[in-house]
């Protein structure tokens, strides 16, 4: 199920390279890549995720956490409510 969600924006975006603005609200994702490289090698001395590699792996696991219980707690719905949490899961990274 999570496949499908990843597939469905994928396809998408593929199809409408605007729904990257709905599906995935980040704003670096707005700016051309080859000038975000070149803005972020133009200082090598200062290192961006210096500090925010931890940040990072506990968003990873509170995310994947939350998915697990919610999963596992809307079981009663008969597969429903954990299909809409795994598909929009694989939509949207959290």
């Amino acid at each position: 199920v999570t496949l499908v969600g990843a597939t469905f924006g994928a396809a998408a975006v593929g199809y409408d390279a605007n729904a990257k603005n709905i599906l995935l609200p980040f704003p670096h994702l707005l700016v051309d890549p080859s000038d975000r490289v070149a803005y972020e090698e133009r200082d090598n001395a200062v290192n961006p995720f210096e500090g925010m590699k931890a940040q990072g792996t506990s968003m990873y696991f509170i995310n994947n956490t939350r998915v697990s219980i919610t999963t596992v707690v809307l079981g009663v719905t008969w597969g429903a409510g954990t299909t809409l949490v795994l598909f929009s899961n694989g939509l949207v990274p959290h």
